[in-house]
């Protein structure tokens, strides 16, 4: 790759592109075997640092401008993007089907210390940093990773998926939209056998990859600075969550910061869809944090009103699941269900509890909805956790449904109050199909240090700021610390308690549960869906986490979410799941759709805050 960046350097482009097509091969078999062994954060590392590789294939097949080469690179970037978590997943697949007792032995030694972890590292606030040792706790959870990985084995060479069996797997009427943000290479431009100015790097830009099945190869489209487009998500983005409750006489004038986005990110690939009713997105950065359902058209619709979004962590992940084909039965499959809602955060059980095999049908604790406060948020971090009063109602409502659709023939646990615990939850977790989670949720807690400053502390304050480049080596290894759900006694935990429960699940403490048989996860909270960005590998958070520990569809939330609004959603989306027969996305779909033209009928106006931060990744079947 160095001497191909040199020729092209020097204008030879053909050569260069000629050099790391043939080198690709056995590169990526190689790359495929050292990620399989290493820990995740050592793998993105690795695969960080071969970003530029990807980088300078893609400014090569530019410069060409051949179809052949445009489709050899965009197979190139579907290798690459996803490939840690893909790996992971793998590898928990393998180590499954044949654990062992010392391998049982070191599963449930990492829990513990992923458990400590996340608890240190969200109580540092409350001590001081050379009291806790992360960096030795952070080396004793990848050690005991690494023998796991190990043990899993190396995984085996693949074949690279293919533009045309991409095109294969697509179903009618559908198109994969693959965003990527990456530099372009420039080369040195020559003047009489003289460099006139050197080659550089230009600054990042958006790039879109259209694949549709009735037509050949694949479509690069540039959609412009990431500077641009990313301010342009932000501002929207702002604006739409800030209107909440607002009416249309209070709303200040000034910029449409949704037509400009959709100048800049949507009107480029709209172009390019025309007949696609299903659109699957495998979004990177802060793409990721955008629901493409929200924009609106000239004309004022909403872009889920024409068509069907379905996210997608990477597109060789999506090839598998349409060759492998539709899950059949796939309603009779989420027979168990275990519901969480009504927490309470000040206070933990004292003894014993409910039954955690209880079945059945599950009594509503009132006819009908009580009043709730409108502007109740699930989300937010804060030193103290707030009552959610829809959340009692809502999980109630959903384990009624749930036993009104499966009558004696399903499973389902109820856990509020003070029952729904950090502990009952991961013991539970594994044992139902169905998770539907009703709490607050967070996402890099303001006032809280992340992982990256509490280890720089730690490693500075024990041996001297000058390993501080050390310490920096750790920023972006565990983002999985930073993101979780608020469980019961949360609000009465401090740095001196010892049982191992602080009332926060992180996205860390999810990865290395074995939740396989789960086949649908609801994470009706705020900002479940958000994480913090890594190299081709999505937002690192609950939702990555949860797909790596096997769950098969996760829904989860982009932005802050009103308590009752959200409830009146999740009831909608249960109905149309249990007993309209639809499919899990379908279903989704159809609730949003049905609070939008609601929304329109009481208030005059969508309202997408109250339904667009909802989002379906994984099978949507």
């Amino acid at each position: 790759n160095n001497l191909a960046a040199h020729l092209f350097d020097l204008g030879e482009v053909e050569g260069a592109w000629r050099l790391v097509v043939e080198a690709r091969g056995g590169r990526r078999n190689a790359v495929s075997r050292t990620v399989s062994t290493l820990t995740e954060g050592e793998a993105l590392l690795y695969l960080a640092q071969s970003r530029w590789q990807v980088e300078l294939m893609l400014s090569l097949a530019a410069r060409l401008e051949d179809a052949g080469a445009t489709a050899s690179a965009y197979e190139v970037l579907l290798d690459w993007k996803g490939r840690v978590a893909r790996a992971a997943v793998a590898g928990r697949e393998r180590l499954l089907r044949d654990v062992g007792p010392q391998e049982r032995e070191w599963l449930e030694r990492l829990r513990d210390v992923q458990a400590l972890l996340a608890r240190s590292t969200l109580l540092a606030a409350d001590r001081d940093p050379r009291e806790l040792d992360l960096v030795a706790l952070r080396d004793a959870r990848d050690d005991l990773e690494r023998r796991l990985r190990r043990e899993a084995g190396e995984s085996q060479d693949e074949q690279i998926v293919s533009v045309a069996r991409l095109r294969a797997a697509l179903p009618a009427g559908s198109a994969v939209v693959d965003l990527f943000a990456h530099r372009d290479l420039e080369p040195s431009r020559w003047e009489d056998g003289a460099v006139a100015s050197a080659g550089r790097w230009r600054a990042p830009r958006w790039q879109a990859w259209i694949t549709r099945p009735e037509r050949e190869g694949v479509l690069r489209v540039d959609l412009g600075s990431v500077e641009a487009i990313d301010t342009a998500i932000r501002d929207f983005l702002a604006e739409l969550v800030a209107r909440r409750g607002v009416t249309l006489a209070d709303e200040p004038a000034g910029p449409d910061h949704g037509a400009v986005l959709r100048e800049l990110l949507w009107n480029p690939i709209q172009a390019h869809l025309d007949g696609v009713t299903t659109v699957f997105v495998s979004p990177d950065g802060a793409v990721g944090t955008l629901p493409f359902e929200v924009l609106q058209d000239a004309d004022g619709r909403y872009l889920i009103e024409d068509r069907a979004f379905v996210y997608v962590a990477d597109a060789v992940s999506l090839v598998e699941r349409l060759e492998a084909g539709a899950p059949s039965d796939s309603t009779d499959a989420l027979d168990s269900l275990l519901a969480v809602g009504g927490v309470d955060y000040r206070r933990l059980v004292e003894e014993g509890g409910p039954g955690d095999e209880a079945a059945g049908r599950v009594p509503l604790a009132a006819a009908h909805s009580p009043s709730f406060d409108s502007e109740t948020l699930r989300g937010s971090f804060s030193s103290y956790w707030g009552r959610l009063p829809a959340t009692e109602y809502e999980s109630q409502v959903v384990a009624d449904m749930h036993a009104d659709a499966f009558l004696d023939e399903g499973r389902r646990l109820l856990l509020q109050g003070a029952e729904a615990t950090e502990t009952r939850l991961k013991a539970q977790m594994p044992r139902h199909a169905v998770l539907h989670v009703a709490t607050h949720g967070f996402f890099q807690p303001e006032g809280l240090p992340s992982m990256w400053d509490a280890a720089r502390e730690a490693v500075e304050a024990r041996d001297g700021p000058q390993l501080s480049e050390f310490g920096a080596r750790l920023s972006g290894m565990h983002p999985g610390l930073l993101s979780g759900l608020v469980l019961a006694g949360v609000n009465r935990r401090g740095a001196d308690d010892d049982d191992g429960d602080d009332g926060y699940l992180t996205a860390e403490e999810l990865t290395w549960l074995d939740l396989s048989g789960v086949e649908l996860v609801v994470l009706s909270a705020c900002e479940t869906g958000l994480g913090r960005a890594a190299s081709g590998e999505g937002l690192m958070g609950l939702r990555r986490a949860l797909r790596i520990a096997g769950a098969d569809t996760v829904i989860s939330s982009l932005w802050s979410v009103k308590d009752e609004s959200t409830s009146e959603l999740m009831q909608s989306f249960y109905a149309k799941l249990f007993f309209e027969g639809m499919g899990r996305h379908e279903a989704l779909r159809a609730a949003q759709l049905e609070m939008l033209r609601s929304n329109r009928a009481r208030e005059g106006r969508g309202l997408p805050s109250t339904w667009g931060a909802f989002v379906l990744s994984g099978e949507w079947r």
